[in-house]
């Protein structure tokens, strides 16, 4: 698969669910008082076309207690599928216009990581369209 039809899969997919996302996040702030704070739903983002199962839903960041599994299942439910064309990362920010959060999707191909950044908050500036993600060595 070219990397423009991976790119095109992936906003297909999650432009299929960002509404359902943004009113999940509407509801878990109206009952938390914060917006979800997702790690990544994959410990290797999927690769080169191929869907991949998310295996950390059971993670959580330290300084939070809620992992993507108890977001998911609080209403109203968002059921993700059992494998999924790129990773997922919910990021809480608090700005200078207010709160709000991203929905990053990332993905591998042909061993270079891609990003993509869906905003939802006043900072327009957030989003970004796909790019190349530089690898840091440790």
């Amino acid at each position: 698969m070219p990397l423009n039809a991976q790119k095109a899969m992936v906003d297909g997919w999650v432009s299929g669910r960002v509404a359902a996302f943004r009113a999940k996040q509407d509801a878990w702030l109206a009952g938390h008082g914060e917006y979800f704070q997702g790690l990544a739903t994959h410990s290797a983002a999927p690769a080169d076309g191929a869907d991949a199962a998310p295996d950390r839903l059971d993670a959580h960041p330290e300084d939070r207690p809620h992992d993507w599994a108890t977001f998911l299942g609080a209403p109203p439910p968002v059921v993700l599928p059992p494998a999924m064309p790129a990773a997922i990362t919910f990021n809480v920010y608090e700005g200078p216009l207010g709160w709000g959060w991203e929905m990053v999707a990332e993905f591998l191909y042909a061993g270079v990581r891609y990003r993509k950044v869906w905003n939802t908050g006043l900072e327009s500036w957030r989003d970004a369209d796909w790019f190349e993600v530089a690898e840091v060595a440790p």
